[in-house]
């Protein structure tokens, strides 16, 4: 029996309460010719078991276990034993929608990165989103500049292992999150084929509303502007376009630092931190004409969206 044609892989960590349903929607698909690894990262409650016994049911599923380190340690470890030509990531609390791994037998032959629709599961509402049609790019910036869904959540991607193995794409450790997003980006960011499909493969479901909340801290904020550096230093050593799709992400991921501090409130907001902090990050590369362009477009966002936040920071771009 030669290698699968995908391997799907699974961190889990304390997620007794919905890996049942999880795995079961991955095993319950027509497509077959799948692995599925399952990375207990020091889970402290049932999830160690469930993986065993499914491991013990299913020759396709490989469980291994480590002591806790965060959700890109886990993935990475599914990394280095992943055997499929295809590599697809799902979280213990989400499913895949029926019929959502039958994609596998109509890709084209030199697609890189594959994207599909998923469902925001709410409670009992669903709102489905996908893109408006199939399209094919040539590349990020092509992507970027023509596609109809600029989705960069990993789990509505396939992607080649061998763009991941050849390139030594990795998931960066220690990130609080977006090292998923950190993650495609860079896939996409060295794929001379994308595809977009309209089909809906995934169900993310939103749970614990009252606990994101509690994400919007300015420790959180910076984290973004961590994943920009990660980002810009990344295109350089590796030579990549600073074109339409470098430019896209980078400003998102600073818009998401202003976004992020807008939902600090008053009392623990501090001005002078939030200025230091991205003055820090400007000074720090050399892409000083994208960065100033980028900052410009995210300085009108910040008048439009919160004209009172805006004047706190009267004053704050570095002379």
């Amino acid at each position: 029996m030669g290698d699968p044609r995908l391997s799907i892989i699974i961190p889990v960590y304390n997620a007794e309460k919905y890996l049942e349903a999880c795995i079961d929607s991955i095993l319950s698909q027509d497509f077959r010719d799948f692995e599925v690894i399952l990375v207990n990262d020091g889970s402290t409650d049932e999830s160690e078991k469930i993986c065993e016994d499914y491991a013990k049911r299913d020759l396709r599923i490989k469980t291994f276990h480590k002591k806790n380190g965060g959700v890109s340690s886990a993935r990475n470890l599914g990394l280095d034993h992943a055997s499929g030509k295809w590599l697809y990531f799902v979280d213990a609390d989400d499913s895949l929608t029926p019929g959502c791994l039958n994609t596998m037998e109509v890709l084209p032959s030199d697609a890189q990165v594959v994207q599909f629709g998923y469902n925001r599961v709410e409670g009992n509402i669903i709102y489905p989103i996908a893109p408006l049609r199939n399209e094919e790019f040539v590349s990020s910036d092509d992507f970027i500049t023509k596609g109809t869904f600029k989705g960069m959540s990993l789990w509505i991607h396939f992607i080649k292992a061998s763009l991941v193995t050849e390139n030594r794409i990795r998931f960066t450790i220690g990130l609080k999150y977006a090292e998923d997003l950190e993650f495609v980006i860079k896939c996409y960011a060295f794929s001379s084929k994308i595809v977009s499909l309209t089909d809906i493969g995934y169900n993310y479901y939103i749970r614990e509303l009252s606990t994101m909340s509690k994400a919007f801290t300015f420790e959180n904020a910076k984290v973004h502007l961590e994943v920009a550096n990660n980002l810009l230093e990344f295109f350089c050593i590796n030579k990549l376009s600073l074109g339409p799709f470098f430019q896209s992400r980078i400003e998102y991921m600073i818009k998401s630092y202003f976004s992020f501090s807008l939902n600090i409130s008053p009392q623990n907001f501090n001005k002078h931190t939030f200025r230091s902090t991205f003055e820090e990050f400007l000074g720090k590369h050399r892409y000083s004409k994208v960065l100033n362009m980028v900052f410009k477009r995210g300085i009108m966002m910040l008048m439009r969206v919160s004209p009172l936040f805006y004047r706190r920071l009267m004053g704050f771009r570095k002379k």
